[in-house]
């Protein structure tokens, strides 16, 4: 994958003026888990006019770090990803795994007749918004004095924007936020079914929060809903995924700039948390679709 964005693609796009920007959100399964070997021929491969900032993840308490760049999407960007820094540079260096980034961006540019986008992904595996839970992945919880996964996201939001699109000749491109995806609740469906009954109350926060960050109060958000996993030790690993999984209806269908997305029926797993890599394809494209819905 290149690791700079083309004129090519800058150029392309010239007439818009500008690229949508879509919000990739949440913990491990927006991460992604799945396998690059297992890719179609069509998804494994670079994609035209699509850029995607995709910064490194770090601890709660850790400030975020001052590196990324905007880059042409490709395989890679899930579980693992990162950037480094060499005499040449910020450098991205691709994974074995990739996420629902993939197929959302080949699917909603054919449902925008092939327009490019671009994609801010920051998803933290393990991480929570409910602030209280247990093991330490990480909390998007934004009313959270210390520094945190939105304190994370929100920095790399608006050093994303403010790199927007840059090439080597330092031209820039506009950016057009477009939609939120949120693919997590894992965490919140792992521990007590107090932080399960405060997920509605929570995801209506950060939704708004994001929404409020990015200057459009209705901006489109398509909610993944969490799915029963397998057992771990013996016991449900979620043991209620089906109260966080209402709550992300419930705040679907209370907001009418809201879609709510199930994966699909006897979708596959890798281990009791992560989807295999054909659900990742088929979640992505669901996304799009109901994306798409929401705009049009």
């Amino acid at each position: 994958m290149t690791d700079d964005i083309s004129r090519s693609s800058l150029e392309k796009e010239s007439s818009s003026g500008s690229y949508p920007l879509y919000i990739l959100a949440g913990q491990s399964n927006m991460d992604g888990m799945g396998f690059v070997l297992e890719l179609p021929p069509d998804l494994n491969r670079t994609q035209e006019n699509v850029l995607i900032y995709n910064p490194n993840r770090k601890d709660d308490g850790e400030p975020p770090e001052d590196i990324g760049r905007w880059v042409e999407l490709g395989p890679g960007h899930g579980y693992g990803h990162r950037f480094i820094r060499n005499e040449e540079g910020e450098m991205s260096l691709p994974s074995g795994r990739f996420g629902p980034e993939l197929a959302f961006a080949a699917r909603i540019r054919t449902l925008h007749a092939g327009r490019g986008v671009a994609l801010l992904k920051y998803a933290r595996s393990g991480s929570s918004i409910h602030p209280e839970t247990p093991d330490d992945w990480g909390c998007w919880d934004p009313d959270v004095e210390d520094v945190n996964q939105w304190t994370h996201f929100k920095y790399y939001y608006r050093r994303a924007v403010s790199r927007a699109g840059r090439d080597r000749d330092g031209e820039v491109l506009k950016l057009s936020p477009a939609g939120i995806l949120w693919v997590q609740g894992e965490s919140d469906a792992a521990y007590t079914k107090e932080i399960a009954e405060a997920y509605e109350e929570n995801l209506e926060k950060i939704i708004g929060r994001m929404r409020k960050l990015t200057g459009h109060p209705q901006l489109p958000v398509v909610i993944a809903g969490v799915s029963e996993t397998g057992r771990e030790e013996g016991r449900p690993a979620l043991p209620w995924a089906g109260i966080v999984r209402q709550a992300q209806e419930k705040v679907a269908g209370n907001d009418a700039c809201a879609a709510f997305v199930r994966p699909p029926e006897g979708h596959g797993w890798i281990d009791p948390w992560h989807y295999d890599s054909q659900t990742y394809i088929e979640l992505g494209r669901r996304m799009a679709e109901a994306m798409a819905e929401l705009v049009s």
